[in-house]
């Protein structure tokens, strides 16, 4: 016969002073991530410091025929508020007439834009690699930001916020952020899509700020060539296509020489149209090369995500325990959807601020089957390691 009264076994107490103890770790590792990430990204929006704009800088751009990405983001580069001399070199991955044709009608305007090319011959390298290096030894100034054709810089003031932190004189890796765009993903997927990737990105954005940097991002990413050179370039990781903006981040970023650049108009964004297909890419890649990469913020992400099964687990064993004092049902339910409503409120903030989305009703479920997503993912990557590595077409 059902009932409602406060009777409890010492099974269930057990259960719920357990499932109390993971939900307290959760918030602390899970949630508070989300909080000061949210926060710091909301507080720079408030930034009124004028920005110095003083510092000479190369901007490498990597091009793999990419057309109509160059036409889109080179006059943005090429009109940025910034008064110190800065150049910006595209190093082509490729043979396009097109690519050619957009550049050379530029430099009637502008004689800080040059093209430069990666070598046909070249085999069994990363091509990418190669570019960046390329354009890095071409570079005037001591300061370099890569990034790619497929990018969108929004901000006339994105140079001067990525190149404020080297006006301390020990900055020598400034990590910038960028999103996925979802402007043009209609699919039913899209709110796992949107989710997963800021969900990434939060994961080494939280590390930096804790001065922990293990990794950036390929379309924003500014260093000097003295680090650059020191570190002997990509030379650690030339037998993989990727890694240029992790393995390449961990290897020369410490929390004495590294900062990390949270202000909207320092954020880029990814243009794919075919954002499923980028999607996937993406993760595994970064999947593959992340098992290079030793981190315990990332682990720590990870366990994050389990932990709200955990407490689901917990809660649901000792509402059957419990079972016919619908009490502990109550409760039990109780504690599930409020840690759900919780955490979906705080993620969507996240993603709104990280991936300029708002994301549906589906984000509980998203945040729920996060761990699932790490794991197909992970195994991914293992599957197609062989294609991450440069003998590999």
């Amino acid at each position: 016969m059902y009932a409602f009264t406060l009777d409890i076994s010492l099974s269930a107490l057990i259960l719920y002073v357990v499932a109390g103890v993971l939900i307290i770790i959760y918030v602390f590792i899970g949630l508070r991530p989300l909080w000061k990430v949210t926060n710091a990204i909301r507080r720079s929006r408030e930034d009124i410091t004028v920005l110095s704009r003083n510092r000479p800088v190369s901007i490498i751009v990597f091009a793999s025929d990419q057309a109509d990405g160059l036409k889109r983001l080179l006059p943005v580069l090429l009109t940025q508020n910034y008064d110190a001399p800065y150049e910006v070199i595209v190093v082509n991955d490729g043979e396009s007439d097109s690519t050619v044709e957009i550049v050379e009608r530029l430099r009637l305007q502008h004689d800080n834009l040059y093209l430069t090319y990666t070598p046909d011959g070249a085999r069994q390298l990363s091509r990418k690699k190669l570019a960046l290096t390329i354009g890095i030894k071409a570079a005037h100034y001591p300061v370099v930001i890569q990034t790619i054709a497929s990018a969108v810089i929004k901000s006339p003031d994105w140079l001067a916020r990525m190149t404020e932190p080297f006006n301390d004189g020990t900055t020598e890796i400034v990590l910038g952020l960028s999103y996925l765009s979802h402007e043009d993903d209609h699919g039913m997927t899209k709110t796992f899509r949107t989710f997963n990737s800021a969900a990434d990105t939060l994961a080494w954005v939280w590390s930096a700020m804790c001065r922990r940097p293990y990794r950036g991002t390929e379309l924003n990413l500014a260093y000097t060539r003295d680090v650059f050179f020191r570190n002997r370039g990509f030379s650690r990781s030339l037998n993989l296509k990727y890694g240029d903006d992790d393995i390449f981040v961990s290897e020369i970023a410490h929390k004495e020489n590294t900062a990390i650049v949270v202000h909207p108009d320092a954020m880029v964004q990814y243009k794919n149209y075919n954002i499923g297909h980028a999607f996937r890419n993406l993760r595994d890649r970064y999947y593959f090369t992340g098992r290079k990469i030793s981190h315990r913020s990332r682990r720590l992400m990870a366990v994050a995500s389990w932990l709200v099964w955990g407490v689901v687990a917990l809660c649901v064993v000792a509402a059957i325990l419990m079972w016919p004092n619908l009490t502990w049902t109550v409760v039990s339910a109780f504690v599930i959807l409020s840690l759900l409503i919780v955490s979906a409120v705080l993620w969507r903030k996240t993603v709104s601020l990280l991936s300029l989305q708002k994301l549906s009703l589906t984000l509980p479920i998203a945040v729920m089957t996060r761990p699932f997503a790490n794991i197909i993912a992970s195994v991914k990557a293992l599957a197609h390691r062989r294609h991450n590595y440069t003998w590999v077409k």
